[in-house]
């Protein structure tokens, strides 16, 4: 029989624990990581001889065999098996007197064992699923997979069931017990704490009310009416969490979520009063533990609502409840807080950042006792003296007030009382950082003529004017960067500029150091292209300086940088110059996130020193979603961009991580341009981009699963002019409650194929693909989710969209790329080039910057290219032209009453390009269709769904090396290629 021990030794009083404290500081988090380094170090020695006993018997303890040891910081496990029956109590007494021997021999007399807290269980109440970790696992599955109405419905009602569980009072065993064979039925491990259980279920009750909103119709909103059953159960259930965690108070996230699922004062001010009334400064007469609670609570709260106050702006609330008004009762018990004495420093902190946050300054005669104190007199308006640690308090103001102007305003004010050198510190370290403050700021100097010889010093910050760059001149590189016109977003043009840099500095005609500003780049071939279309054949670049001299300390060489490795200063510089055109800054730190919508306290998360060492480098971040350049240039980039600790052996290109120098480097380059321009897409003249993919398979020796989902919604009298995107409440709701479903069905589909199949015991997809205007981008979690639970890469129909200020069509890629550091996503946006006339009178503009091909790699007979296009593209036949010999599967997505001639067409296709042809149609029509060209019909067809007003998910298993392969023999019969 096996037997598991739990225990903890207690260590208050030893010396360790003195060392830990001062490592504990605010955080949890970091006293956590410091107790577990600290005590791994002191215990090296006693871990080392516990784990020289395993596969031993114990001494002294004939028939107890160590099988197995365990500790993390506190908590010890150990796994033993007995020759004869010991009563567990008798057990647990000789393993925790042979551990203490053990802890006082290797670590000293202070510590002990916590003998109160040892467990002593049988192997069989772990080694099933009837534990309660593992119900909690499979209902953690329920919700973070595509999980409809139902589904969240069902699982609300076994997480509220666990936040009435009582604790366990199992009497203790005594020989005096009549009961004890009784009480040792009773004594198995209870494996998940009560208290634990209520926090998992808060945590998960507030994110499942979170997506009920969402798959809410809106009509209540739409009608005006008062409240609806939603509201209801949402205002219900923030009680029952609020009585939970009355039960037991040290349950704080309990009541914070509580009042994120319904944040009105009516809930929250009796609890407000509550805790202040208990709190040591309150007034009341609570003994000095309750007190503590309390303080502790207050001042999560408080910290809570900072959150909240950008939280709320994000998520849709009951129409019945009042956020606004909750905050407002948190400021008020924030200002009480400050105006009482003797209020301990943590708390008063944390009243002082919310009051601020709610721009509620408090004025202080002596405004340098804290940073919070600081930033109230920045909010005020009032006089502050001004110090370079401080600085980010202005940054963190203009956030609060949205008005970056007024603070720049006063900054300038407080910079006239301080010395030239301090000011030129303050201006470098905002230029630096760059963004809206640091233009605010320029603009507010410019207007002072005392500034023009110190703002003389600081001309490489000032912002670039956009404009439209002319063709057939040559231009500053900064200008062409910022404008419209960039056209080195696209690889092509990358890899051209990086050629011409390289030419540059070979004749000695460019140095590291210099600026975009400084650079001056001009075309070479006799007809001149647009600026936005450096990408084309036939174009070459040409780089010369307007001045050798480095004034840009942005673009200086790092001190990491080793001068005695040839060209490694050289590469660096042309690694910074890259990365600057693609993102369309001189600040080559930057991307190109939009703004958020969220007004209010964000805080400071990154710094111009900081980017340096942590920039993004996917094609998302460089150039957008379109990903108009891919992996292969953004791995150059970040080899360019070394940096201490980076390892190129993460590189997975061969030849990116084999460069070493400028020759090594133009070769790479040189080979890679040519690569693309095989790419090239003739006839329908576009860029034509792969990326490459690795589906993580254990077996591949498999055909490739694609499954195609035919939706009902939205149809296409849900689009108008008044809501091209699909933004009203009532059409969102349904239409997310729709996709959810869809996807439910999807994965129960996949985990059916998989069982009836016997292959495996997981539900799994290489490719799921849905129609065109099929998904809301706010609705796009929901994919990713079904993607996580089939690992499955996502083709899907976005609704009409606004992108950088166009409304336009685009199909999106979701692609789960999964390493070591874990599963990230990459996407890449399909556009579409010819509309219908309905898109067109609704103001969608033509938008196709490349064409994108996925190389899915992991299959025995792979790579396997795969490609698509949306609709009415895939009738022109210059884009089928150029895809032939280039994919191995061609994905239509649509959403056209023409069932007949896209049938007609998806026949054709197939045959001409020689692959297999899937064309996913909406359901309000139907007529989706998977065909290859085998020569039989019935296996020529290999799925048809007809008819109109139809949900079909289809799942088909493809061999995508058919039509490649040298051999087809005992395979199925394939057509004679066609000609050319």
């Amino acid at each position: 029989m096996h037997r598991i021990f739990n225990w903890h030794w207690r260590d208050k009083d030893h010396p360790v624990a003195e060392r830990l404290s001062l490592k504990l500081g605010d955080g949890l988090p970091q006293g956590l990581v410091a107790a577990g380094f600290f005590a791994n170090a002191y215990l090296y020695e006693f871990d080392a001889s516990i784990g020289q006993q395993i596969g031993n018997a114990l001494p002294n303890n004939t028939g107890v065999v160590l099988h197995d040891y365990c500790r993390y910081v506190d908590d010890i496990r150990l796994v033993v098996s007995l020759d004869e029956d010991i009563d567990s109590e008798e057990l647990g007494e000789k393993v925790n007197h042979w551990v203490s021997e053990k802890l006082r021999k290797f670590a000293g007399e202070s510590l002990e064992l916590n003998e109160g807290k040892t467990q002593v269980t049988t192997l069989s109440d772990l080694d099933n699923k009837g534990t309660l970790s593992e119900r909690i696992k499979s209902l953690q599955g329920d919700i973070s997979g595509p999980a409809d109405r139902d589904t969240l419905d069902s699982v609300m009602g076994v997480l509220e069931g666990l936040l009435t569980l009582q604790t366990d009072n199992v009497p203790a065993m005594t020989e005096m017990t009549a009961d004890n064979a009784l009480l040792k039925l009773a004594r198995f491990d209870h494996d998940v704490r009560h208290d634990t259980l209520k926090r998992f279920a808060a945590n998960r009750l507030e994110t499942v009310m979170r997506n009920k909103r969402k798959m809410s119709d809106g009509a209540a909103a739409a009608l005006d009416t008062s409240v609806t059953s939603l509201d209801n159960e949402s205002e219900l259930l923030a009680k029952k969490l609020i009585w939970a965690w009355m039960q037991d108070p040290s349950l704080g996230l309990v009541l914070r979520k509580a009042l994120e699922i319904f944040p009105s004062p009516m809930l929250a001010e009796p609890v407000f009063e509550a805790i202040f009334r208990r709190a040591s400064f309150g007034g009341g007469d609570a003994d000095v533990i309750t007190a503590a609670q309390a303080d502790y609570l207050l001042a999560d709260l408080f910290r809570s609502c900072v959150d909240f106050h950008g939280y709320f702006q994000r998520i849709e609330y009951p129409a019945s409840s009042d956020p606004d008004a909750l905050l407002d009762l948190a400021t008020r018990y924030a200002q009480k807080t400050v105006a009482a004495t003797k209020v301990p420093d943590f708390i008063q902190r944390q009243a002082l950042l919310l009051l601020a946050v709610m721009q509620r300054p408090v004025q202080y005669q002596n405004a340098d006792e804290s940073i919070q104190r600081m930033l109230h007199t920045i909010l005020a308006g009032a006089h502050a003296k001004l110090q370079r640690q401080n600085l980010a308090l202005y940054e963190v103001a203009a956030q609060i007030t949205g008005n970056s102007d007024a603070v720049a305003s006063l900054l300038v004010e407080h910079m006239d009382a301080v010395d030239l050198p301090l000011k030129r510190r303050v201006l470098e370290d905002f230029a630096l950082r760059g963004g809206d403050f640091w233009f605010s700021l320029w603009k507010r100097l410019k207007r002072q003529k005392t500034n023009k010889v110190l703002l003389d010093e600081f001309q490489w910050a000032i912002p670039v004017a956009g404009g439209l760059p002319s063709h057939n001149v040559q231009q500053r590189l900064s200008k062409i960067i910022v404008s419209d016109n960039n056209g080195f977003i696209h690889e092509a043009a990358l890899l051209k500029l990086a050629l011409a840099l390289i030419q540059g500095i070979s004749h000695d005609i460019l140095a590291p150091g210099i600026s975009p500003d400084k650079l001056i780049i001009s075309q070479t071939q006799t007809k001149k292209e647009a600026w936005s279309e450096l990408w084309r054949l036939g174009v070459t670049l040409k780089c010369t300086a307007k001045s050798m001299q480095n004034t840009d300390p942005r673009f200086g060489t790092p001190p990491w940088i080793n001068s005695e490795i040839p060209d490694s200063a050289e590469i660096y510089w042309i690694g910074m110059i890259l990365r600057s055109a693609a993102v369309g800054s001189n600040d080559f730190t930057g991307n190109r996130w939009k703004k958020g919508k969220v007004h209010g306290y964000k805080g400071l998360r990154t710094g111009w020193f900081k980017r340096r060492m942590g920039m993004m480098h996917a094609p998302e971040s460089l150039v957008g979603d379109y990903a108009t350049v891919t992996d292969w240039i953004t791995e150059l980039i970040r080899k360019c961009l070394q940096w201490p600790g980076f390892e190129s052996t993460h590189l997975v290109y061969d030849d990116v991580r084999l460069i070493e120098d400028l020759d090594s480097l133009k070769n790479s380059v040189t080979v890679r341009l040519s690569s693309l321009n095989n790419m090239y897409c003739h006839a329908s003249d576009m860029p034509g981009l792969i990326t490459n993919v690795r589906r993580p398979r254990e077996s591949t020796a498999r055909e490739f699963r694609l499954v195609t989902v035919q939706q009902l919604l939205p149809k296409g009298s849900d689009f108008s002019k008044s809501d091209p995107e699909l933004n009203s409440p009532s059409i969102k709701g349904r239409n997310r409650n729709h996709v959810a479903r869809l996807c439910q069905i999807t994965y129960k589909t996949l985990e059916a194929k998989i069982h009836a199949d016997n292959n495996g015991d997981r539900a799994f997809a290489d490719l799921v693909v849905f129609p065109e205007l099929g998904v809301h981008p706010d609705d796009l979690d929901l994919l990713k989710r079904l993607a996580d639970k089939t690992r499955s890469m996502i083709l899907a129909g976005i609704v009409f969209t606004d992108k950088n200020g166009k409304l336009v069509n685009i199909a999106k890629w979701l692609i789960p790329d999964y390493r070591i550091t874990g599963r990230q996503w990459i996407t890449r946006d399909q556009g579409k080039l010819f509309l219908t006339h309905k898109e067109i009178s609704l103001g969608v503009i033509p938008e196709r910057p490349c064409q994108h091909i996925i190389e899915v790699d992991g299959f025995e007979e792979g790579p396997f290219r795969i490609t698509g296009s949306i609709c009415y593209d895939a009738t022109d036949l210059k884009l089928a032209s150029d895809l032939k010999g280039k994919s191995d599967l061609f994905v239509i997505l649509a959403h056209n009453k023409d069932v007949t001639t896209f049938d007609t067409m998806a026949s054709a296709l197939h045959y001409h390009m020689y692959q297999h042809v899937a064309l996913v149609n909406k359901g309000e029509f139907g007529g989706s269709t998977i065909q290859a060209p085998y020569k039989q019909p019935y296996e020529r067809l290999i799925s048809h769904a007809h008819g109109t007003d139809q949900i079909s998910i289809n799942v088909a298993d493809l061999d995508l090396a058919a039509f490649k392969r040298k051999t087809s023999t005992k395979l199925k019969e394939i057509k004679t290629k066609p000609a050319g």
